[in-house]
């Protein structure tokens, strides 16, 4: 969207912003993209070894085009640069996973207190339907028989 001017102003540095969001989510075309953005200095400064090193993390989902791209940037920066983002993607992946365990840590943290087992199981089930505007219900009422 901001890329691309697609509905709002074309902001680079803002579509940085957002594609690292997704990317960091596990949005496989906005790490490629991320990895472009970088690599070109495109809305931010020139960085071979962090658009590599974000071109092979979306090169890892197996996507032909990430893969080419990706390959295409090793060719460009050479071995040293190359190694230097291989582990910078190590890097990047390792926050993104800490992250992720911390937002769930905290979710649970904050979730309400677990309901208790008896509240899980009605004692009693059955059917009704609204028949006032106050939200009062009228059932069926049907006999039971004994059974033995």
């Amino acid at each position: 969207m901001y890329a691309n001017g697609d509905g709002v102003p074309k902001d680079n540095a803002g579509a940085v912003k957002w594609f690292r969001k997704a990317a960091e989510q596990g949005n496989i075309t906005a790490q490629g993209n991320l990895g472009s953005m970088y690599g070109n200095g495109t809305g931010v400064a020139k960085d071979a070894v962090e658009g590599l090193a974000w071109s092979n993390i979306a090169a890892s989902s197996g996507e032909e085009i990430f893969v080419k791209n990706r390959d295409m940037m090793e060719r460009r920066v050479g071995p040293e640069a190359t190694l230097a983002a291989q582990q910078r993607s190590k890097q990047i992946l390792k926050e993104i996973e800490a992250a992720k365990r911390a937002s769930t840590s905290s979710r649970t943290r904050d979730s309400a207190a677990p309901i208790s087992p008896d509240a899980e199981t009605p004692k009693a089930s059955g059917s009704g339907a609204i028949v006032s505007t106050a939200g009062y219900a009228g059932r069926n009422q049907q006999p039971q028989r004994n059974r033995r």
